[in-house]
């Protein structure tokens, strides 16, 4: 397992693709329930209180990039051996990264008021529209690159 989720290099099966995806996709899923878990309880703490955000920010970012790492390594395997390119798992990821820019930009420009300050508020718009549009492309990248790695040899 440790080099069907480590390794980018090699051509993989069908079967050896499912597996990886099933332990990529666990992986997600334990992810994503501690950060929302973390939020919830963040949440009902009291105002002066720092919350368990803080504290698990870095270790589940370290876990989100490792997780997508894994999930790059087994789509680029099995992209490759169906005779597509990886750059095509790349392109999945930076379309990822620049829908979470473009969210996280636009967050800091209406929270820092500095659209106001330019006289732009076309601005937090422009973000939103990117944000998006760069999740559509991830996603819809992400659900063909699926269906060419699950279908049959």
């Amino acid at each position: 397992m440790k080099q069907l989720l480590t390794d980018p290099e090699g051509i993989i099966s069908r079967e050896e693709f499912l597996r990886g995806f099933k332990a990529v996709f666990a992986l997600v899923f334990v992810s994503f329930a501690v950060y929302f878990g973390a939020i919830l309880i963040t949440e009902s703490m009291p105002v002066h209180t720092t919350g368990m955000l803080p504290f698990l920010g870095v270790p589940l970012f370290f876990a989100i990039i490792s997780t997508m790492y894994f999930g790059y390594c087994i789509y680029a395997k099995r992209l490759r051996g169906k005779g597509h390119s990886d750059a095509w798992v790349s392109t999945c990821l930076l379309s990822f990264f620049f829908a979470i820019s473009a969210r996280f930009t636009a967050g800091q420009v209406v929270n820092t008021g500095a659209a106001e300050a330019a006289s732009a508020d076309w601005l937090p718009i422009a973000l939103k529209v990117a944000f998006v549009g760069f999740l559509a492309l991830h996603v819809g990248l992400l659900i063909w690159m699926t269906l060419i790695a699950t279908s049959k040899d």
